[in-house]
């Protein structure tokens, strides 16, 4: 009974990996208030006039701004280890060059798809081989 309980957790995260694997960036083709007004993406990638490409999670238009949640990375002077915080981050949307949306791709994911299938194919066929091994 245990594991089937596994076998079934596996297959569950092998198939949520292979969603989420089958994603990209995509320029979205309307304006960041049009993509922000109603139900705005969880997160959003964002390139400036000036190259910069941020990733805001939580966006939102405030007044004039593109404004959400960054990571910022750097290293601690003292144990030299890297350490991330949150800030909140605006970019005029003067300055806004572009924004990408994630975008699920169905050529990949059908792709992934065929090949899980072929793997689990391949499995059941090596697992009843061994049991037929094991009673001959």
């Amino acid at each position: 009974m245990m594991r089937i309980h596994q076998a079934q957790l596996a297959t569950a995260l092998l198939v949520s990996l292979a969603f989420s694997s089958c994603s990209s960036w995509q320029v979205s083709p309307v304006r960041p208030q049009q993509l922000l007004a109603s139900d705005p993406p969880e997160t959003i990638q964002v390139r400036d006039t000036a190259g910069g490409l941020y990733l805001l999670d939580h966006p939102r238009l405030v007044g004039d701004s593109v404004t959400g949640i960054v990571t910022v990375l750097s290293i601690d002077e003292g144990s030299g280890l890297p350490v991330s915080r949150r800030a909140e981050r605006r970019i005029p949307l003067a300055g806004v060059d572009r924004i990408g949306v994630t975008k699920v791709d169905a050529g990949k994911t059908g792709g992934l798809l065929a090949l899980l299938g072929a793997f689990g194919l391949f499995l059941a066929h090596l697992a009843r081989g061994l049991v037929a091994a094991a009673y001959h």
